[in-house]
């Protein structure tokens, strides 16, 4: 590990301080020599307020160590804000974090996608939605964002992979660990297909409750438009949205939307109602050309069904949730 790997690490290690103020704290520094006579006083001139120190920069250097070494052992990557690969998208928004942690394929400067975010607990009409928009945009090409969490997100990720698209799946915990559990197959076919699973959490940093909202800050950062399918009002997915809102990215509707009391106060707001990737793009004044919709008719008779369940073999069609889609 470089010196400068190990300044860094120390760094992200301190909590009491936003990505921001990490940045200027390692672009005052010059080695660790330095970061070890970092003290309340010193973060108070670099940083213009006076946060506490909860541990010495000497036991957190401890702790980097063991962290770098871990994401040595475990093929984790990490880049850091202000890094040439940082994502522009999201270094431009008014928290980026300090360190982004990532199994898969690696983040680039010019990452930036749709997002597609919802309720744990959709209607089969909204699961419908997400994993029809999730394909679609695998098949315009589009990267997918979204949280691997229960529900929309999940099927957003699964529509994506369906059409071996590229996804990428943001965690409240560490990206050693694949939850919720039930999910935890789709993560791993996500880093399979390609795609990539990141966080601002240290390998090995359980999920908690108050690392969910902070998440939805990255899935809005990496987004240019968020697509709530459908939320009640107490909900991290309408978090996601008012995070994109504060930075001026687009949000949207599907029409499942209008089943939930958080997205149907969206709608009222004036959030566009979306039914396909083709909307989304338009609303983003994207050329999307000609599209076919990869939703298949009901088949109506047992010949369309047997030929069908043929092409899916074939791998062309997949049959998700009752209906048949175009996958190639």
């Amino acid at each position: 590990m470089t010196d400068r790997n190990l300044l860094n690490q120390t760094i992200d290690l301190m909590g009491n301080l936003r990505g921001r103020e990490k940045a200027l704290l390692a672009g005052s520094l010059s080695s660790l020599t330095e970061l070890l006579c970092v003290d309340r006083e010193a973060l108070a001139r670099i940083t213009g307020r006076k946060p506490t120190l909860k541990d010495s920069p000497a036991r957190l250097m401890e702790k980097a160590e063991g962290i770098l070494e871990r994401c040595v052992r475990d093929h984790i990557g990490c880049v850091t804000l202000g890094d040439r690969d940082y994502p522009e998208s999201l270094a431009q928004t008014s928290d980026p974090p300090f360190r982004l942690y990532y199994r898969g394929q690696a983040p680039r400067s010019d990452w930036e996608g749709i997002a597609v975010v919802g309720t744990r607990l959709p209607t089969w009409n909204a699961k419908g939605e997400a994993f029809q928009l999730g394909l679609e945009l695998a098949m315009m090409e589009c990267p997918l964002i979204s949280g691997l969490a229960l529900g929309i997100d999940g099927e957003a990720h699964r529509g994506a992979l369906a059409a071996r698209g590229f996804t990428i799946a943001v965690l409240g915990s560490g990206v050693d660990l694949l939850t919720p559990e039930k999910n935890r197959k789709t993560g791993q076919e996500i880093l399979r297909n390609g795609g990539s699973v990141i966080s601002e959490y240290p390998p090995g940093t359980p999920g908690a409750p108050w690392r969910f909202p902070a998440r939805n800050r990255i899935i809005a950062g990496l987004s240019r438009t968020v697509v709530v399918v459908q939320a009640p009002l107490r909900s991290g997915a309408l978090i996601t949205a008012d995070f994109a809102l504060e930075e001026g990215r687009d949000v949207a509707v599907t029409p499942a939307g209008a089943w939930g009391e958080g997205t149907a106060r969206l709608i009222r707001d004036g959030a566009p109602v979306v039914e396909s990737a083709t909307d989304i793009l338009r609303e983003l004044r994207i050329e999307t050309g000609e599209w076919i919709n990869p939703c298949l008719p009901d088949p109506e008779s047992r010949d369309q069904l047997v030929t069908y369940m043929d092409r899916e073999l074939k791998g062309e069609v997949i049959c998700h949730g009752g209906r048949y889609y175009r996958v190639s």
